[in-house]
This record gives structure tokens, sequence and C-alpha cells, in this order.
């Protein structure tokens, strides 16, 4: 059951681990106060995203005795809008970790904003079947249909390779095939800014985190990973960002969103000597031609199916590993990817509902 709040709908369902920082990795400080995104089912450009986001970091900087401009301001690519949802949102939460990076905040600490490593296929995944789970039966909680927690969802998918996660989740009331144009700079912006009345900045807090002294994992200037998953239609926008801090000992399969590798990959007729690969998986129904020396790569599989064939005298080389160079060969065909208009969506009864949000961790 939805509890709605005319003309804003915010449930929190928080769960934190108590946790001691480092002494040199402090999450950032808390606002001391909210503020709301005004109108914003009005905006629809990349230039009313930064108008609101600058806004809101002048109003933390007077909140918490900054001198005006410490935080910088927000400044997106002028396609920012046509990117890949995942990508928005990991551009947008770096953008606010390096504004306060060594930030000194009067009277608390000096913080870090160390950025995240990258988003991550697996976990990705998991906040994606989280979020057509909510939007297929209509509802909105850290629980599963099927009772499953959060804590179940993020750590079965990566047995023995975590160190702590978090969950945070938000819904708009714009129903469409494709959603809201903002949603994601919404939701990041709620998360953010809008926070603290409802849900004690527990969301702006993961947005932030520093973790306590493990990054082990990846470049030492990078801290955690996250999956995101976005659900449009008709029972409104669900967006749903999972945090792993990740162990030093185990592999992820990190989004490389400026790479020219596909997600996906179908090879089929005559292959010749070539290094195909792909993000996510390769399967091939082709035949690799006498004498041909083929290696294909993928970040998560690979498929040979029934009728593949290997003619005498070619090799194939096959590897698991993350995509880290052009396509060689014209028998690679990558999926189409999926491009959200540019519409804003406006209810015809009254202002549409803003969000609803909620964060969970580790228990």
């Amino acid at each position: 059951m939805r509890i709605k709040f005319y003309p804003f709908i915010i449930i929190l369902l928080f769960v934190s681990t108590a946790q001691l920082e480092s002494q040199t990795l402090r999450t950032p400080p808390t606002p001391t106060g909210d503020r709301a995104w005004s109108n914003w089912w009005y905006d629809n450009s990349v230039e009313d995203v930064e108008i609101e986001f600058n806004a809101a970091r002048r109003n933390e900087e007077s909140q918490r005795n900054l001198a005006t401009g410490t935080l910088g301001n927000l400044n997106l690519p002028a396609d920012f809008l046509s990117r890949d949802f995942k990508e928005q949102a990991l551009i947008l939460i770096n953008l606010e970790r390096q504004a306060r990076h060594n930030v000194s905040y009067p009277g608390l600490f000096v913080a870090t904003g160390l950025e995240l490593e990258g988003v991550e296929y697996t976990l990705s995944g998991v906040a994606q079947g989280h979020a057509d789970d909510m939007q297929l039966n209509d509802f909105f909680s850290h629980t599963s249909s099927n009772g499953q927690s959060a804590g179940s969802r993020i750590t079965s998918a990566f047995p023995g390779c975590y160190q702590t996660w978090s969950e945070n989740i938000s819904w708009n009331s714009i129903s469409s095939p494709s959603g809201f144009i903002l949603t994601i700079p919404l939701a990041v912006y709620s998360f953010m800014y809008d926070d603290g009345a409802c849900c004690g900045w527990g969301h702006r807090n993961l947005c932030l985190k520093q973790t306590n002294g493990n990054n082990d994992y990846g470049d030492p200037n990078k801290l955690g990973i996250v999956g995101f998953g976005r659900a449009p239609g008709t029972n409104g926008d669900y967006f749903v960002m999972d945090y792993l801090d990740p162990k030093g000992s185990c592999n992820y399969n990190l989004i490389d969103f400026g790479g020219t590798c596909p997600d996906y990959l179908t090879l089929d007729g005559s292959i010749y000597s070539g290094t195909y690969q792909a993000v996510v998986s390769l399967e091939s129904t082709g035949t690799i031609m006498q004498g041909e020396d083929v290696t294909y790569n993928a970040g998560n599989e690979i498929v040979l199916n029934s009728n593949f064939e290997l003619m005498a005298g070619s090799t194939l080389d096959i590897s698991i590993d993350n995509c880290t160079s052009s396509i060689i060969g014209i028998t690679a065909y990558p999926e189409k990817k999926k491009e959200i208009p540019i519409i804003t969506f406006v209810t015809k009864h009254g202002m549409p509902v803003s969000k609803i949000m909620s964060t969970e961790n580790e228990k």
C-alpha cells in the first residue's frame, strides 16, 4: 500500500549498520535542511538539471558555512539526457562526490569524496530485476514480491565477494513506456538534497559513502561499485541503486560506457581472423573458416550454438573478460540500443507526485 501526501510521496525503509569510519575516509556531512526541486515536472533540459543542482550546492554552502562556490558548479555533457540511464546516474553521483573531496567543513572535518569505481553488470542485473518486479506487481519496498530482502538479492549474486551492501529505491508518478526524461537527475537530486525530513539523509549518505579503510579493490583513488535499474511503465517510474563494497580478491565486470564494444554480439555466417568482443554476452552460430585465428571475448557469457563450426586448421580463443578494444570483422552485429525520447510528461489531473524513496543498508 502506498502512503500518499499530495503532491509528494515519500516512504522510508532505512536500516543501517553501525560502522566506524577511518581517520582518512570521511563521508561528507549532510545539509541542515532540505531544498525541494520545484516544478520538476516542467523541466526537460540539461540546463534545468544544472540550475537545480547548482542552486542546491549554494544552499548547502550557506547552511554549512562554506564560502560561496566551494562546492563548484555542476557541468554536464550536452548529450547527457540521451545517454544510458546507468551512465547518467554514475556521472551525477561521481560529480557530487568529487565536489566534496578534501572540502573542510567548519567545525567538523575534511571530507573524502572518492569516486565510485563504476557500474557493475551483475549488480545492475540485480537492481534491474527489483525495479521490474516493483513495476510489474505495483508495489514499493526493499522486499521483493517473493519475500526476498535487498541484502539477500545483492549478496547471493556475489557469494564471498562483498564487504558491505546498501540499496536506494525511488519512484515518481509519471506513467508512460519511456518514463520521465529527468527521472535519474530527479532521483539523485532527491537523494542528495531533499532527503532529511523524509529519510534522515540515508539516501545521501549512500550516494557519498566512504568506507572504513577497506578500500582494497581496483583504483586506490576510487571506492565501491554500483548497479542501477530502472523500470518506467503504467505504474510510474521506478529506479533502484544497489551498492557493493567489493573485495580485492574477487573479479567484477564494470561497464565501459566510453568503449566501442556492443553490449550483445551475434556472429553468423563465415568468420575470419580477428577479435570479436562484447561487453555482456557473445553468441555464435557461424563457421570459423579454415586457417583462421579467431578470439571471442565477452564480459559475462559466450554461447556456441549447435550449428557452430570450427573448420580444420583454424583456432578459437575464448575468454570471459572486460571489453578492451574495438571489434574486428564485418560479421559482428551489435544489438541496437534503445533511446529514451526527450518528452515531458505531465499528469492531467493536478500536479504529478514527486517521488517515493527508500534506502536500506546491511543489517
